[in-house]
């Protein structure tokens, strides 16, 4: 998650809270009503895609700030899109699952997303982990940038 062939936002070009996210969900159900909440919150919608190909195609074509990724997917499980979608596009990632049990936890948090929901996610749900997850990504992104500033004073690649 942290080479330093990845991509990165500066911190400073962030804006104070993400105005776009990439819904990835195959249940169309699912889909729609994550749809419509997260436009209830003024946020701009990106897809929803259905699997892996087509959230990769549109984060990579419609750059949103932050996206929400069923952890299973036809094919491909999220887990696996939310490392390509933070590692390639510099994405962050809130994982949305049904399940609650120790295992996915910690498997999302070995793929270094920034949230997790429970299906349903309802508004207050997704607006306060839509806030930590963002806040947590700046912060990322603060560090990074302090390392890569420490790292050229000291003349260091990086």
């Amino acid at each position: 998650m942290s080479s330093d062939a990845e991509p990165h936002r500066q911190a400073q070009s962030l804006p104070a809270e993400p105005r776009s996210v990439l819904i990835v969900e195959d249940e169309h159900l699912v889909a729609m009503h994550l749809q419509k909440t997260l436009s209830e919150l003024g946020l701009n919608i990106v897809g929803p895609a259905p699997n892996a190909e087509r959230a990769l195609r549109l984060a990579r074509d419609e750059k949103p700030d932050l996206a929400i990724v069923d952890i299973r997917l036809p094919g491909d499980d999220g887990l696996s899109v939310a490392n390509e979608l933070f590692a390639k596009h510099a994405i962050p990632v809130i994982i949305l699952s049904a399940f609650s049990d120790p295992r996915y936890v910690e498997q999302t948090n070995l793929a270094g997303v920034f949230g997790y929901l429970l299906k349903p996610a309802m508004l207050d749900d997704l607006r306060v982990n839509l806030a930590v997850a963002w806040n947590r990504f700046v912060e990322h992104a603060q560090l990074r940038d302090e390392v890569r500033a420490l790292r050229g004073r000291l003349g260091e690649p990086g």
